[in-house]
C-alpha cells in the first residue's frame, strides 16, 4: 500500500452463543515514519560456552564462562522491559555471581561482555 493510505479496522467480539459485539472502528496511516533496528551479532567463538546456574534461581545466579579466558567480565541484566537493573564487572574470573537483592519474581536478560566485547546473551529467571 502506498503512503497515504488509510486502513480501517474492527473486532467482532463473540460472548458465549449471543451475538457478535462490533467494537469501534479504527484506521491506520500507512507511512513512512518507522524505526530500523540493527542487530548486532555476538563474537563467533564456537568454542565459548556460557552457562548460568541456578535459573531459575532464588538467592543468587552464576553466569559462567567456558572455553575462553577473559582478563574482564561485565554482566548487564535488563528487566522485560528493557530498563537496566543491574552491572556487574569481575576481573581475572570466568565467572561472575549475580546476587537476587531487589530484582522482582520474573524473567531477566543478560548481556554479557568480555573485555569489553559482547559475547553472549541470554534469560535468567528469578523464582
Amino acid at each position: 500500500n502506498p503512503v497515504g493510505t488509510i486502513l480501517n479496522n474492527f473486532a467482532d467480539i463473540y460472548f458465549d452463543l449471543n451475538a457478535p459485539v462490533r467494537t469501534n472502528t479504527t484506521y491506520h496511516e500507512i507511512e513512512i515514519n518507522f524505526y530500523i533496528l540493527t542487530v548486532i551479532p555476538l563474537k563467533e567463538a564456537p568454542q565459548l560456552k556460557v552457562n548460568a546456574f541456578p535459573n531459575p534461581f532464588t538467592y543468587a545466579t552464576t553466569i559462567q564462562v567456558e572455553g575462553e579466558t577473559y582478563h574482564n567480565l561485565t554482566l548487564m541484566v535488563y528487566d522485560i522491559m528493557g530498563r537496566q537493573v543491574a552491572v556487574l564487572s569481575e576481573n581475572n574470573t570466568n565467572q561472575i555471581e549475580l546476587p537476587r537483592n531487589n530484582l522482582e519474581t520474573g524473567v531477566y536478560v543478560f548481556k554479557l561482555l568480555g573485555n569489553g566485547q559482547a559475547i553472549s546473551a541470554g534469560k535468567i529467571v528469578a523464582q
